[in-house]
């Protein structure tokens, strides 16, 4: 048995794929609660606006069903909201794999944990890819992101762009 969580993390994937009844359970699960939603609770037209823009830019009722999956399977998810600085909003969002999370929690009840996301090979590769693809959407990333990895080879992640939804048995 693992004791390490990429091991653990490794074990709860192959038993998502191989077990007859877990998988199919998890993928039921993730896939049928979910409907269109609708915002309330704002009375400013023009604020509510805003949000209902990005609910749409985030296309959230779509990236339910792979949230759920993870959080069922490993029983944590992890996310982060891309800002753009232009326009003031978030624009989208990236799913970190939990294999690449270092996670170490504070001790002090009401704050999330210390998040870094330590770069994985792929991630390598990508910042070091001279494909202009790649090099297209790098040039959209923030410069600190991108020291921080040349420097560290992790990146704090920041707790206000950073979605953390872990199991409280699996914090």
């Amino acid at each position: 048995m693992p004791r390490d969580q990429t091991g653990l993390n490794q074990m709860w994937r192959l038993i998502y794929l191989r077990d007859a009844i877990v998988g199919p359970a998890i993928d039921l699960h993730s896939r049928h609660p979910y409907s269109e939603c609708r915002l309330t609770g704002i009375d400013d037209p023009a604020i509510m606006k805003v949000y209902q823009d990005t609910m749409e830019r985030l296309d959230i009722v779509t990236m339910m069903p792979e949230l759920v999956r993870e959080f069922l399977m490993i029983g944590r998810f992890c996310s982060s909201l891309i800002f753009d600085r232009k326009s003031g909003t978030f624009t989208d969002w990236t799913v970190h794999d939990p294999d690449f999370l270092r996670i170490e929690p504070i001790p002090v009840r009401g704050y999330d944990p210390k998040i870094d996301l330590v770069a994985s090979p792929a991630l390598k590769n990508f910042l070091h890819s001279m494909d202009p693809r790649d090099m297209a959407v790098r040039d959209n990333l923030p410069d600190e992101f991108l020291d921080e990895f040349e420097k560290t080879g992790t990146y704090k992640l920041n707790p206000l762009n950073t979605l953390f939804v872990p199991r409280r048995a699996n914090p």
